[in-house]
Parts: C-alpha cells; structure tokens; sequence
C-alpha cells in the first residue's frame, strides 16, 4: 500500500504526475488544501485545426481537442489502465476554493473554419472537441478501463466553494467536426461555447470493479454568472456516422452559466 498525502494544490500538480508510473502496490491518496484564485483580463484566441487524415481514434481516453480558454480553476485526478487505488481524500476537514474571473473576449476559430477530421472514434472515454470557454472552476475525479482492482474505491470530498465569473464575449466560429462511427463506450463528440462555468463530477468508465463511493461530507456551494453583456456564440457543426458506445454521445451547445455536480458510471458489458 502507498499513501499519498498532497498539502496544496501546487504540491497536488507536481505528486499526481508522478502517480501515472506503472505500479501493482494499491494507492490511497489525500489532498489536503487548495485554494485557487485565477483571472484574465486579456482577448484569446485560437486559429488552430487538427487534420487526423481519416485515422481512429482507438485507445482509451485519447482524445483530440481545440479550444480556447480565458480562465480556469482545476484540480484534477485521472486514472487510465492504471494500478489499484483503495481511496481518494481530497479537502476533507477543509475547504476546496476556486475563484475564476475572465473579463477577456475569447475566441476559437480557424479563418471561419475550425476543424476537426478523424475516422473512428473506437476508445472508452475517447473524445473529440472544439470549445470556446470564458471562466471555469472545475474538480474532476475519473477513471477510465482500469482492469487490475480487487475492489472499487471510495472516494471523499471536504467542503467545496467555487466562484466563477465571466463579462467577455464568447465566440466559437464557424468550428466542425466530422468522424466515422463513434463506437466506443463513454466516447463523445463535441462542440461547445460556455460563459461561466462550476463544475465537480465523478466518472467511471469501463472499470473492472465500480466505485463503492462517494461521499461529500460538507457543503457545496456554486456562484456562477455570465453577466449580461457578455455575449455566447456557437456556430458549430458535427457530423458523424452511426452512434453505437455505451454511454456515448454527440453534441453541439451554447450556455450561458452552469453549475453542476454530477456522477456517472459506465459498467462493463
């Protein structure tokens, strides 16, 4: 058994890196304390494409995405086809804190043609996305096609406070993306453009045992807003072949400001 406790968020960024390595020894892991303040105050954007030349996207978790960004509030723990994780502790008997602020336009846009050209779309928890984002606050535990546990985890959150902020306007161009068969379980396609957005959201994916739990022992508290001269555009298109994976899915969306707390799972078949 390894045991992992993580004191801030700094800290958390360097150690779960380093818990990627190829291990059979079972892994309990605690993050202690975070508490994230992030602002732009600047215009984004990005004019870039991804050309995948008709090829599949096969391997678990793999993904293609562009996006732009203006500010972002993360803290993240991800495992794919990864060892045994017993528990995961992050901020209990404390306080998580994520204050994101863009006051920033964003966009995302290649000439009038952001793109994304892929073939299959094969792998659990795969993804293709173009996105346009002004703030976001987001705490993310996944897991994805991890085979090799003897029994799930239990997974527990502190309190949680997230503020998030967005006055720019919000532009995703003219962006689309187009695939073969979008065959894998958990797989997705998007397009998106988000104002402000709050987030924290447990998933598994294709997991050999499920998680036990989840348990939030205190209070989650969101403050999400888009204020009203920031503007949201999404003029993006997708276009795929037939929709076959469990749990998978194709989208194209415009939010203004989102708070959510979610959990979902995908069990094998």
């Amino acid at each position: 058994m390894r045991t992992f406790t993580l004191l801030t968020s700094v800290a958390a960024a360097a150690l779960l890196t380093g818990l990627s390595s190829a291990s059979a020894e079972p892994v309990d892991l605690t993050i202690d304390d975070v508490d994230q303040t992030t602002a732009n105050f600047a215009n984004i954007g990005n004019y870039g494409d991804i050309d995948h030349f008709g090829g599949s996207i096969g391997g678990n978790g793999a993904s293609l995405s562009i996006s732009a960004t203006g500010a972002v509030s993360s803290l993240s723990v991800s495992g794919i086809n990864a060892p045994e994780v017993d528990s995961i502790s992050i901020g209990v008997g404390e306080t998580i804190f994520q204050s994101t602020l863009n006051n920033g336009n964003v966009l995302n846009t290649h000439g009038f043609d952001t793109q994304v050209v892929s073939g299959t779309v094969s792998g659990d928890g795969a993804s293709v996305s173009v996105s346009a984002t002004g703030g976001a606050s987001a705490i993310s535990v996944s897991s994805i096609h991890n085979q090799e546990r003897s029994f799930g985890t239990d997974i527990s959150f502190g309190g949680i406070q997230q503020s998030t902020k967005n006055f720019g306007t919000i532009n995703n161009q003219g962006g689309s993306i187009t695939t073969g068969n979008i065959t894998g379980d958990g797989a997705s396609v998007s397009i998106g453009a988000s104002g402000a957005v709050s987030s924290v959201s447990v998933s598994s994916v294709v997991d050999a045992n499920m998680i036990d739990s989840v348990a939030f022992n205190a209070d989650i508290v969101q403050t999400t807003t888009n204020y009203n001269a920031a503007t949201i555009n999404n003029t993006g298109t997708v276009q795929v072949g037939n929709l076959t994976g469990h749990g998978a899915s194709a989208s194209v969306s415009a939010i203004g400001a989102a708070s959510a707390v979610s959990y979902s799972a995908i069990s094998p078949h």
